[in-house]
């Protein structure tokens, strides 16, 4: 229910008011009463939906006493939200805070963070804003690539928050034929533009801990022996299966969360990358991760982003997946980490279950980096085996 919810960003929702009048001094707003239309998107209440949401409520039988008490339990368990905004949408977490929407603008708002230590965070906001404005200063006008205007960023009182224009943008459908077009077309070149004239450097570099220590923890924790014979076998198959040295590949700045959600389409046909509080350098062929995966492993689409990585980069299709495998099987490790210190049952089985499916799309990409042409480059280079930071020890 929203009423638990709504003690979680309670912070949030009570400095909306004030935020809104030094953002957009306009007449105070009357409260207005939101309701869930799904997962976590709240729009206004108004006497069309809130009456058929009533009548969903109501059964045969008593049908004035039930739809009071009806009422009563919604308007109890939904809030009443000084704003001018529209709708509402909640982080999956309080850390991801709310975002509210306008008629031409949208409104990010999230609890401040803590600055303080020796090497505090950079704050959301300002990642936000320096990713924007180095795409643009690296490309200019030269790319089909837009992102959202930003008007005003900063922290107010308990909050820090980001406003930004609101386009009239549509998610591409990975079922949708046009749309694997249009990525292969118009989305394709234009994002390796941006990732041109990278940074070489070994893959392993990438990652903070030593991926053999936690793909040796991984194979000891407590989870290892909740899975099936199978899904731990897999496991351990593509442990077996780590390439026997390291990866000099390219890094570039990229979005860092690309995925079908972030990288949408606009009423005038222009690629619109949204969100930009991950944008960091790292390799490149990590940025199509989460491209590939719902076009499926293996797909068109898949395999004309690894060919167009190939070409730019003159580095054999292989490494592409295996940069792939080897990133879902690290990711899979964390998951399978996180849900062996979890005393949680819920909260340790939603992180097996992600970790499976990651370990799955890992597996996938093993297999597809097999039927790729394993010649490399006389002029890539690789880490010496000496040094190989990715076997764990046996």
């Amino acid at each position: 229910m929203f009423a638990y919810k709504f003690e979680d960003y309670e912070v949030l929702i009570s400095a909306l008011p004030k935020l809104e009048a030094k953002l957009c001094p306009l007449a105070s707003p009357e409260p207005r009463f939101f309701i869930d239309f799904s997962s976590g998107h709240y729009r206004i209440a108004n006497r069309k939906n809130f009456v058929s949401l009533l009548r969903s409520f109501s059964r045969r039988g008593g049908r004035v006493r039930r739809l009071i008490a009806s009422t009563q339990s919604y308007l109890n368990a939904y809030p009443t939200i000084e704003t001018h905004a529209t709708s509402i949408r909640l982080g999956r977490d309080v850390s991801k805070g709310i975002r509210l929407f306008y008629p031409n603008v949208t409104l990010k708002v999230r609890q401040k963070s803590n600055a303080d230590g020796e090497n505090p965070e950079k704050p959301w906001f300002i990642r936000e804003q320096e990713g924007r404005e180095s795409l643009h200063q690296k490309l200019g006008d030269r790319t089909a690539i837009r992102v959202p205007q930003v008007f005003a960023a900063g922290e107010y009182d308990e909050v820090s928050y980001l406003l930004e224009e609101r386009l009239n943008l549509r998610l591409l459908g990975h079922g949708n034929p046009e749309d694997r077009q249009l990525l292969i077309n118009l989305f394709l070149p234009n994002l390796l533009t941006w990732y041109n004239s990278p940074q070489w450097r070994p893959f392993s570099s990438y990652f903070s801990e030593t991926i053999g220590e936690v793909l040796e923890e991984t194979l000891r924790c407590s989870v290892m022996a909740e899975l099936a014979p199978a899904q731990c076998q897999r496991f351990h198959k593509l442990v077996d299966e780590l390439p026997e040295s390291d990866m000099t590949v390219p890094f570039a700045e990229g979005l860092g969360d690309m995925s079908l959600t972030n990288a949408c389409l606009s009423s005038n046909g222009e690629l619109v990358l949204i969100d930009w509080e991950a944008c960091h350098t790292r390799p490149v062929a990590l940025e199509f991760d989460r491209l590939i995966r719902p076009f499926g492993i293996g797909s068109e689409v898949h395999q004309a982003v690894r060919q167009a990585y190939a070409q730019q980069f003159q580095i054999s299709p292989q490494w592409f997946d295996r940069q792939l495998y080897l990133f879902g099987l690290i990711e899979s490790s964390r998951q399978f980490l996180s849900a062996s210190s979890q005393s949680d049952p819920q909260k340790r089985r939603g992180a097996i279950q992600r970790g499976l499916i990651i370990l799955e799309a890992a597996d996938q990409f093993a297999q597809t980096a097999q039927h790729c042409s394993r010649r490399v480059p006389d002029d890539v280079s690789v880490v010496a085996a000496a040094s190989n930071p990715l076997q764990p020890s046996r």
